[in-house]
Order: structure tokens, then sequence, then C-alpha cells
């Protein structure tokens, strides 16, 4: 492979592992403004989620403030539409600092890649944690100032999910490059590579979080290391 000018990186399953203890903790934290029991809570926001993902396969955004007033209509509070906003905050503020597990290699692969002179930028979609928490998730990593920062597009802030090829053209601009020179690094095969392959981007399929075996296209590139990524890259 011709070595890019830029690479973007999917979030979860990509530099993040996936947040498994955050739908316990935010239960937690929802339940005495809720007054409601955490059992309870925790139910909706399993509800919550399968709405999330379905409205996702379907190629359209529900995220916190849906959530919100998901929550407010199963558990009804004084003063509903006036609280709304200050339910949806405690939401994303929830899930920061719960598990937060960057991927083996990764700071390793992103500082190589910084080196070498490459732009790097990160195409997420995003659920109850939007691009906003997700920036300090990178910021305790030691990961954020290592992206250019308008090249950090995130689901809930452009206003669709991949494989839009709206979301991939955000990053590009950002970036300032051709889609033919750069790559995206993700793991869903009808997401990130479809999307990459959609916008005219190579790509990179990493398997070392979520093997995906679904339908989609095949990256150009299927790695099990985020380590290895530089080299398969063709980078000196």
């Amino acid at each position: 492979m011709t070595p890019p000018l830029a690479v973007t990186f999917d979030f979860w399953n990509t530099l993040f592992w996936p947040n498994e203890a955050v739908q316990r903790a935010r239960a937690r934290r929802l339940a005495p403004w809720l007054r409601a029991s955490e059992e309870a809570v925790h139910s909706a926001l399993v509800d919550g989620f399968a709405r999330h993902s379905a409205e996702w396969r379907a190629g359209r955004c529900w995220g916190t403030r849906d959530l919100a007033e998901a929550l407010l209509d199963r558990f009804p509070t004084d003063g509903r539409h006036a609280r709304t906003d200050e339910l949806a905050e405690l939401i994303e503020i929830s899930g920061a600092g719960v598990d937060e597990r960057p991927v083996e290699g990764s700071l390793e692969v992103v500082e190589q890649l910084r080196r070498a002179g490459v732009r790097l930028g990160i195409i997420s979609d995003t659920g109850f944690s939007p691009g906003s928490v997700l920036r300090g998730f990178l910021s305790r990593a030691g990961l954020l100032h290592r992206f250019e920062p308008a090249a950090l597009t995130f689901s809930d802030e452009v206003g669709v999910p991949k494989p839009n090829p709206r979301i991939f053209r955000a990053a590009l601009g950002a970036l300032g490059v051709e889609p033919s020179q750069a790559v995206h690094v993700g793991d869903l095969r009808a997401t990130d590579v479809a999307g990459a392959r959609a916008a005219g981007m190579r790509s990179v399929r990493f398997m070392g979080c979520h093997n995906d075996g679904s339908a989609g296209p095949e990256a150009d590139i299927v790695i099990s290391r985020l380590t290895d990524l530089s080299t398969a890259l063709g980078m000196p």
C-alpha cells in the first residue's frame, strides 16, 4: 500500500475497548434523579440502547436528548420539559471515567504516524457518550493533542452516522487531503469499510477487539494488532 497522507480512526473497538460497565454506572447515577429503582432505570437504559441501535442501523442518530425524553416518558417528573436538557447532560457525563481502556498499542501507533508526518483524524459513531465526552477519553489517554482538532468527527456533531459519506467528507475536508490519499481504520465492515470505500478512501479492518464476521465488504488490509498498522501502511 502506498503510504497515506492522512489516517482516520474509529473510536470504539479500535482506539478504545467498549465501555461494558457504563450501563450499570449510568443507572446508579440516574436512579435518584428519576426517583426510580436502579433496576428499573437499568432496564429502561437497555431498551434505550436497543432503540439507538435500531436507528443507527437505519442510518439515523438517536442520542442523549432522545434517551432523556424516553426516560421522562417512562419516569414522569415535575417540570418535565424544563428538565430534558438537564437529564441529557447527566446521561452524557455519567459515562465518563467508567472503565476507560485504550486498546493496546494505540498511543504507540498514533505517535509513529505523527512522527512520519501523517495527519490524523477520528470518524466515530456515538451513542450516549457524545463527542464532547469522547474527547475527554482521548485527553486522559494522552491522545487528544495528536489529532487534528477539526478532524475529530463524531456522528452526534455531524448529524449522521457511518457509512453516510457526509461524515467521511467532513473529516477529509478538515484534514485537507483527497480521499485517495487517506486510509480509515475501524472494526466494522458495514460502516467503517463500506463507508470508507464509498468515500473513495482505502481501509484497514482492525480485528483485535472485535472480529466482525457480518456481511459487508472486506478492507484492503486486515490486522489483529494496532502496532502492525504502520508497517501495513507501508510507512518507513
